[in-house]
Formats: structure tokens, C-alpha cells, sequence
């Protein structure tokens, strides 16, 4: 019995050979804040970072990882702001192997380890770059219903980040785990993955960020697949007689895209164009109102 019970654990806690960690509805909202540049600015990034397709270096295939949100540059007493863009930009391309995940570092043109998952209470990280950076306790954390291990660093005051299994350090996806207050702040507020979410930041509303293929119902139309890549399709219901006008927002609140669609009929694509990847709402005006639905675009 106490043989089929270590079996049982051993099943349940270690990831099975082949089993990836992430796939193309992992993403990470984080935030950004930096103040030293220079005196009385801050510079702050409200981004996600996720998959986007794949890529090949040399012979081995990597997951393209796209970041995009919003910078702003304020002054720091009056609140000013003096710069307000949108962020896309590529990231360092990742793949994982043997409970690791490394990045490949296009400029150094070499591979390196970004996170360690297998270490054991004792352990140095095989990632770590702090002066506490040896595991001392491990527990468990929920994505849903699955299990990822946390691991636990020194401290000497207090935790301030984790290392959690699959995601990542809680300072930041691309952020090492290390118990020293940072400059600039740096924390990673959300991990969405399959329909399910880890909150990391208990202000920030994860909700938004589920993003697992789903087809959005209502009674007079559907809108699928979610995520998108270049068009969507609304499926009407053949009793509605009435013209529709579609719009597209981005995450800062501007239209990025508008139809009007003249009594149209059960099937309608709607090819967005050259909109960047990104979490948007989509708007559907009909004499009922307005209906809106989070999408996102790869």
C-alpha cells in the first residue's frame, strides 16, 4: 500500500516526460517601474507577454514570445505625463527541456538558462543569479486544478518573489527570483493558461486574461475561434433583420477598426488587418445596444 501510495504522488507531483509546461494560451501580465532616469521621472510598462508561433535557430525550434501593453513617462511630483506609446516588441525566444526553460539570446548569439524547475530543498538554482538563490522550502500553487511547485528563497527581512513551476518568477516573466527589493518595481500580477489563472497581484482583476479556444455565444450570434490571428467569424441567427456596426478597442480605449455591416447574413468574416497582437474588446451594435467581448489576437 505505502508502495501504490509513493506511486500515486510520484504521478501527480512530477511532470510527465513530453508534457509541456506552456502552450499558445500562456501568458503573463506584469508591471513595470522604474524612477532613477533621470531624477524626479518614472517610466512605467503595464505589458503581456505571450506566445506567439514558433521559430528555428540553427536546428532547434523555439516559441516566439511577444510582449506588447503600454509605456508611459511621467514626472514624478505633478503627475505629468510627457510620453504615452504602445509597446510590441519580441522578447528572447524560449523553449523548455528536462523541467528548464531557456532563452535564446539573439545579440550573444548563444542559449541560456532562464528558469530551473527541477531543484530540490537545498538546491542552487541552475538560473540563479542572486546571492540568495538556494531553495529552502517547496510547496504547491493551483492553475486550476493542476499542481505547479513554488519554490522559496532566502530572505532577510521578507519574501518579496517566488519561483513558481511553469511560470516563471513572480517579479516578472524574464526576471530572475531574488529576495532583494528591486529597482526598478517589478511584479508579475497575473499567469493565464487553458481557461484558468494564478494571481499573483490581489489588485489587479486576472479575469480578463482567460484565453482558451472558445467560441463567444450569445442568443443572436457566435463569435469565434478565440484567440484570433488575422479574421474572426460572427454566425448570425437567421431571424435577425436588422444592420450591425462591429468596432474593435484596444487595452488604452482607442477604436482601432469599424464595420458596418448592412443586414447581414448567417456568416460574416470579419478580417481585422494589420492590427498588432494583443487583448482587445470587440463591439457589437445592434438595436439592443451594445454587446462586448475580450478577444485576443496573435
Amino acid at each position: 500500500m505505502k508502495y501504490l501510495l509513493f506511486l500515486f504522488a510520484l504521478i501527480y507531483f512530477v511532470p510527465v516526460k513530453g508534457q509541456p509546461y506552456l502552450n499558445g494560451t500562456s501568458r503573463w501580465k506584469q508591471y513595470y517601474r522604474h524612477t532613477a532616469f533621470p531624477p524626479g521621472l518614472a517610466f512605467v510598462e503595464d505589458v503581456l507577454i505571450q506566445l506567439d508561433g514558433d521559430t528555428i535557430i540553427g536546428s532547434t525550434e523555439y516559441h516566439r514570445v511577444l510582449k506588447t501593453g503600454l509605456a508611459t513617462t511621467y514626472y514624478i511630483q505633478s503627475g505629468d505625463t510627457t510620453y504615452h506609446g504602445s509597446i510590441h516588441e519580441y522578447l528572447d525566444p524560449i523553449r523548455e527541456a528536462d523541467q528548464l526553460i531557456y532563452a535564446y539570446d539573439r545579440a550573444a548569439d548563444q542559449e541560456y538558462i532562464l528558469y530551473d524547475f527541477g531543484a530540490a530543498i537545498g538546491d542552487t538554482l541552475k538560473s540563479g543569479h542572486c546571492v540568495r538563490d538556494t531553495v529552502i522550502s517547496i510547496d504547491t500553487i493551483y492553475l486550476g486544478d493542476k499542481p505547479r511547485k513554488r519554490f522559496h528563497l532566502p530572505h532577510a527581512n521578507a519574501e518579496i518573489s517566488t519561483l513558481v513551476e511553469g511560470v516563471g518568477s513572480t517579479f516578472g516573466f524574464y526576471w530572475q527570483t531574488c529576495n532583494v527589493i528591486p529597482d526598478p518595481q517589478i511584479k508579475l500580477q497575473c499567469f493565464s493558461q487553458d481557461g484558468a489563472y494564478i494571481q499573483f497581484d490581489p489588485n489587479y482583476d486576472c479575469s480578463g486574461l482567460i484565453a482558451a479556444n472558445e467560441v463567444i455565444q450569445k442568443d443572436r450570434f457566435s463569435i469565434h475561434p478565440n484567440p484570433f490571428t488575422d479574421e474572426f467569424e460572427i454566425h448570425f441567427s437567421d431571424d435577425l433583420q436588422q444592420d450591425i456596426s462591429i468596432s474593435i478597442v484596444n487595452m488604452l480605449g482607442a477604436v482601432v477598426f469599424e464595420k458596418q455591416l448592412r443586414a447581414p447574413g448567417p456568416v460574416e468574416r470579419i478580417a481585422t488587418g494589420d492590427i498588432p497582437a494583443g487583448l482587445y474588446i470587440i463591439c457589437v451594435h445592434d438595436k439592443q445596444g451594445i454587446t462586448s467581448y475580450k478577444m485576443i489576437k496573435r
